[in-house]
């Protein structure tokens, strides 16, 4: 009886603690039609520019996001959290995992970056 409610406490205490810590992944926000690309905190994407559809050689994805942010922080972000998420780095803005091929652009007009995730199938 003891170690059956012993064994419950922790469960709740674990649960608890699980739903106390809010950290930076309660406010993760995704690039649109990519559920595993994180979007950096500081761009929004821009609503008109979305184009996702699945092709027999694999998905193709274009999404812009604009914000007022520097090209290194962006490259610095996206070097940091993609390899936790299985893309691997093969050059500047370029990225392979499995079958796809991810290019990340950037576009500058005065303060604003705009930033064009492009994914598409890795040639064979």
């Amino acid at each position: 009886m003891i170690r059956r409610t012993l064994s419950s406490v922790c469960l709740i205490v674990f649960w608890s603690c699980l739903f106390a810590f809010d950290g930076e992944g309660a406010d993760v926000r995704y690039v649109s039609g990519v559920e595993d690309l994180p979007l950096m905190p500081g761009l929004t994407e821009v609503g008109d520019f979305s184009v996702t559809f699945d092709t027999p050689a694999g998905r193709l994805v274009e999404v812009e996001a604009m914000g007022v942010l520097g090209e290194g922080a962006v490259e610095a972000f996206y070097a940091d959290t993609l390899p936790a998420l299985g893309w691997i780095g093969v050059g500047p803005g370029a990225f392979v995992r499995e079958g796809e091929y991810l290019h990340i652009e950037f576009n500058r007009a005065g303060e604003l970056l705009t930033v064009r995730f492009s994914i598409s199938p890795r040639a064979p």
